[in-house]
């Protein structure tokens, strides 16, 4: 029910690692690349429907650009087969086909009204009914255990929510917060809400992810990866200490082979030859965090429960060099911020294989209802 989890899977990270492993390991059969042309489809057309800025998530404005996606988008779902195990179709089943097809139709629509009366742009984001669902969700928590209220319950729990707590979200709800207890205090001094709206630093609240991988070097795809990651690191640090000699060494370290920087051009969204605005970094640094990766996996388990880890970490690190030109390279918050983003993404992982093993759906929830009335 969720639908981050299929924006996850659907997104343009999964479709860059599969062109990744086709393109360069032969890992994936032929027909992966076609799989991922699909899958940065979707969330190419995702995108388009779900824009709340004009940065990350570019406003729709009716470009040529946009109505080519949107065009090719239905024509995709107009012919397409689902297939049962039998080579059945099963199209007339699925309902989402017809939704797409209805959604992007209506959007053009909807943009021609707005054309007219002189609209300059539409946030997709804000046509989405998680507000709807929000509302509808806490209105069937006031009902107990009554999951279809009836009219005169549906009416006091109106009431009471209106008045207590409209704008909240249904704890466990399957669609984003809508932000709209920001609509209780609207004033003149608006800015401390900001933080609200858009996702935090990473370099600030202390995160981080788990390989159990151990990589031999730096042209499989997990070393890929690993290169855009120290590129992520080299770009922060560029805002701690900023210099000639910094900006120089960021833009002319790209002595990596193509094979080792395959999926920084997969995953840049612009031109793949600049990366896309991406920072990569030089061989000898790329080798030094494939070093700190490898101390990370070898001593985490038998240190995870003690205090500082942190700290214990960022001592084993104490030898690395990275040989950087410039003197005032803060190496000590390059290091900091990976241990910091290394144990975070760690005790996520963990974190979700103990919530997915405690908190299953519970199968007869009807019948529970029933045995409680």
């Amino acid at each position: 029910m969720k639908v981050k989890l299929a924006c996850q899977v659907l997104s343009h990270s999964v479709a860059a690692g599969m062109q990744t492993y086709y393109i360069e390991k032969n890992v994936l059969p032929a027909e992966a690349s076609t799989t991922a042309a699909f899958i940065q489809k979707m969330d190419d057309l995702f995108n388009l429907l779900n824009s709340s800025n004009f940065e990350n998530c570019q406003a729709f404005m009716g470009t040529e650009k946009q109505l080519q996606l949107i065009e090719e988008s239905y024509n995709m779902f107009e012919s397409m087969e689902v297939l049962n195990h039998e080579g059945k179709s099963m199209r007339k089943q699925l309902k989402f086909i017809s939704g797409w097809k209805l959604t992007l139709k209506s959007l053009l629509e909807l943009w021609k009204i707005l054309k007219e009366k002189n609209y300059k742009y539409l946030f997709t984001r804000s046509l989405n009914q998680d507000c709807l669902e929000n509302f509808f969700g806490q209105v069937r928590n006031c009902s107990g255990n009554a999951k279809n209220p009836t009219p005169i319950q549906f009416c006091r729990a109106f009431k009471k929510l209106f008045s207590l707590k409209f704008f909240d979200q249904v704890e466990g709800a399957n669609c984003t917060d809508d932000v709209n207890h920001l609509l209780l205090n609207i004033n003149s001094n608006t800015e401390k809400y900001s933080e609200i709206l858009v996702e935090q630093d990473v370099s600030k609240v202390n995160p981080i992810r788990v390989f159990t991988s151990d990589y031999q070097n730096l042209s499989s795809p997990e070393g890929n990866g690993l290169v855009y990651v120290t590129g992520y690191l080299l770009r922060k640090c560029l805002i701690q200490h900023t210099c000639n000699i910094c900006v120089d060494f960021a833009s002319s370290s790209k002595d990596l082979t193509n094979e080792e920087t395959a999926f920084c051009k997969l995953k840049a969204y612009t031109d793949t030859k600049s990366f896309g605005g991406l920072t990569l970094p030089s061989k000898h640094i790329a080798e030094q965090v494939i070093n700190m990766e490898n101390i990370f996996i070898e001593y985490f388990n038998s240190v995870a429960a003690r205090k500082g880890i942190g700290n214990f970490f960022k001592d084993r690190y104490s030898d690395i060099n990275l040989n950087h030109p410039c003197k005032d390279f803060p190496l000590s918050y390059f290091i900091s911020l990976y241990v910091r983003v290394r144990i975070y993404f760690t005790l996520k992982s963990i974190n979700q294989d103990v919530k997915n093993n405690k908190f299953r759906p519970l199968k007869n929830l009807k019948l529970q209802i029933l045995q409680n009335l």
